[in-house]
């Protein structure tokens, strides 16, 4: 079983992106704990059909006082083959240049930084980005 308590404390920079694939439903690993410490904000949101996790596709989350970052955004990651765009274009977007982002294992990322393994997620804390 993963800790995510000791995974939430590894969370740095100014936003967590947390990576999704349909089916979303239901919720599993950090995504789902994520939904629990916020009063089930993502869980209302696809049940009202806000939110599906498609390709592509943002959910921005409040998370002040609840994390150790203000915003949290669930991110439709698909294969991954549109990561880096969808990535780039929510931290331009908020004006962000630091960033934590947890991804399931079989997805590739190019971001560079402090990598750390949760079972069959992994979080990276990437301290600067040039966009």
């Amino acid at each position: 079983m993963v800790d995510y308590r000791g995974c939430f404390k590894k969370i740095a920079g100014d936003i967590l992106i947390i990576g999704v694939s349909p089916p979303i439903v239901p919720l599993k690993g950090v995504v789902s704990q994520v939904d629990w410490i916020t009063n089930a904000v993502i869980s209302k949101a696809i049940a009202e059909k806000r939110y599906t996790g498609k390709d592509s596709e943002a959910l921005l989350i409040n998370t002040k006082e609840l994390l150790p970052v203000d915003k949290t955004v669930v991110l439709g990651v698909g294969t991954g083959k549109n990561l880096r765009n969808d990535v780039v274009k929510i931290l331009k977007g908020l004006k962000i240049r630091s960033f934590s982002i947890m991804l399931p294992r079989n997805i590739k990322s190019e971001f560079k930084g402090t990598e750390h393994n949760l079972g069959d997620e992994r979080l990276i804390v990437v301290k600067d980005i040039n966009l």
